[in-house]
């Protein structure tokens, strides 16, 4: 056989196992890299719930607070049924600060102070779930 045949034959057996080689990598990196997408959707989804209930949470001692501003009579349907569904949120500051008060107007000083210690836990779960996604990225 004639010595330059044999060399371009080498050579190209050389390619199509670099090419083989580099197909190889780049499948098994776009299959790492969809995984990774796959963990970052449920990891956002996560933080979408934990931003809902606290959407929520919000919502429901904001009212509460506002109802108590106005005087809003303890008799109402509406006033039972919110203070029921507050009761297991705002249970625990009930009574921690004095709540002054004008005639039947009340500012619920506990109640603004459990607003502010669910906004604290909503930013730390927000951010133990940022650390824990960054984590598995580097990993």
């Amino acid at each position: 056989m004639d010595p330059d045949k044999v060399a371009v034959e080498e050579a190209r057996a050389e390619l199509e196992s670099v090419a083989a080689g580099l197909k190889h990598k780049a499948a098994a990196e776009l299959l790492e890299t969809e995984a990774d997408l796959e963990r970052a959707r449920r990891l956002a989804r996560a933080v979408q719930v934990v931003d809902y209930i606290f959407f929520l949470v919000y919502s429901l001692v904001g009212l509460e607070i506002v109802l108590e501003l106005l005087g809003a009579r303890q008799s109402s349907g509406f006033k039972q049924f919110l203070d029921a569904v507050t009761r297991p949120l705002l249970g625990p500051f009930r009574g921690l600060m004095p709540d002054p008060s004008l005639g039947p107007l009340q500012l619920m000083i506990s109640y603004v102070v459990a607003a502010l210690v669910y906004a604290l836990l909503h930013q730390a779960l927000r951010k133990l779930l940022r650390l824990f996604a960054d984590r598995q990225a580097r990993v």
